[in-house]
């Protein structure tokens, strides 16, 4: 009587880079065995289910024997032939955060798997990452509560810019980034509570095409101008700057020891703060400060004067939500140009000075609401310029000339 040996096999599947456990699955045919002296083909199908589903790591998928094989004889031969996965396309795989930590760690990620190259990035709340290396994902998600902050040996979209970056927490460009060109961003929004603290050591790290800030969002300029002068293109947003009317932009630093350069151009600003403590000269806009949504608020104009105009246009038209002014200096018209501001709420100073216009030039300025002065100076014009305001509100002075 001839003597034969059989064995059992099984198919099983475990998780991450190297898995500290297996689990088995259904096979069909149920139970597989080879034996010596037999010769057969047997087609062996596996279904997974949702088993494998939305696991960022490494997937294995072992064939195995883990019991001895019984009977006498030789061990049978076997192969595996004509291998094939099938899967259907499900939710795009997104790599999040399970603890605080650098990205280049793995213990920071869920799966212990560091975003590879072109993956979605989320960010979860509480969570505080520091980029301490070259990515470059397609998208981040910073959510509510949680905080990226990049560093001076890390970088983001040096190889390809990252497509979206959303931020519903908070973003942090400390002053020790001073590598130019290693933020790059093709379209970030800054969310309803969210907040991006930009103090880049110089301006030019940033390098965002699209700009966008939600209602309740708010960025806070703190950057070093990438020249003495500084430029507009210091500010993100070099194709397109979107400014919802309840967002808000504050302004801590422009430029770098030189006579500073106007703000951007034709954009429709929603809340505006300048709390600038040093500036090199007089910061003259050229009519390009010319929209404010909301509130502008003047804080200090770096030991200089915030000049809306001088010149030309002869006649621009600012429009500006209402207007406080607590310190600094803010000219609406400092050269011959004529131009009309336009109020819309109200007028409050408590400090500071408010110069309708310091020169030849007049300023028109009507104000939909009251004006409040509580403190400051407000001069209507110089000894050859003639400015004036209309007012629909009321005029209440507590304090200050």
């Amino acid at each position: 009587t001839a003597t034969t040996r059989s064995t059992v096999w099984r198919v099983d599947y475990g998780f991450g880079s190297s898995p500290s456990s297996f689990t088995a699955v259904t096979t069909s045919p149920l139970t597989l065995t080879t034996t010596t002296g037999t010769w057969a083909t047997t087609n062996v199908s596996v279904n997974f289910g949702t088993a494998l589903d939305n696991n960022a790591g490494p997937v294995w998928i072992r064939i195995l024997t883990v019991t001895a094989t019984t009977g006498a004889g030789n061990r049978p031969v076997t192969g595996v032939d004509d291998f094939n996965l099938s899967y259907t396309g499900g939710s795009t795989i997104i790599y999040s955060t399970q603890n605080s930590g650098l990205w280049s760690n793995t213990a920071t990620w869920v799966g212990s798997v560091i975003p590879p190259n072109g993956s979605k990035v989320l960010v979860n709340s509480s969570h505080n990452v520091t980029i301490d290396i070259a990515v470059n994902p397609e998208s981040i998600e910073i959510a509510t509560g949680g905080t990226l902050t990049c560093s001076n040996v890390g970088s983001i979209g040096v190889s390809s810019f990252v497509s979206a970056f959303l931020i519903y927490g908070d973003l942090v460009i400390p002053s020790s980034c001073v590598t130019p060109s290693t933020f790059n961003v093709y379209d970030l929004t800054i969310s309803n509570g969210a907040d991006f603290q930009n103090s880049a050591g110089i301006a030019t790290v940033v390098n965002i095409s699209y700009f966008n800030i939600n209602d309740g969002g708010t960025y806070t300029h703190d950057a070093t101008g990438s020249t003495p002068n500084g430029v507009a293109a210091d500010f993100p947003g070099s194709v397109a700057r979107f400014f919802s009317s309840s967002s808000s932009v504050i302004f801590t630093k422009w430029a770098n020891g030189g006579p500073p350069g106007s703000l951007p151009s034709s954009v429709s600003w929603g809340n505006l703060a300048i709390n600038i403590t040093s500036l090199g000269g007089a910061w003259q806009q050229s009519a390009a400060l010319s929209t404010v949504q909301g509130h502008l608020n003047i804080q200090a104009t770096g030991g200089n004067e915030l000049r809306f105009n001088a010149n030309t246009p002869i006649a621009p038209v600012f429009s500006i939500g209402s207007l406080s002014i607590s310190g600094g200096t803010v000219i609406f018209s400092s050269g011959t140009s004529n131009p009309t501001v336009n109020i819309n709420g109200d007028i409050n100073l408590t400090g500071g000075i408010l110069n309708l216009s310091s020169s030849l030039g007049a300023a028109t300025v009507a104000v939909s609401g009251d004006v409040n002065i509580n403190g400051g100076t407000l001069n209507l014009g110089s000894s050859t310029g003639a400015s004036n305001i209309t007012l629909c509100g009321n005029w209440t002075r507590t304090s200050g000339t």
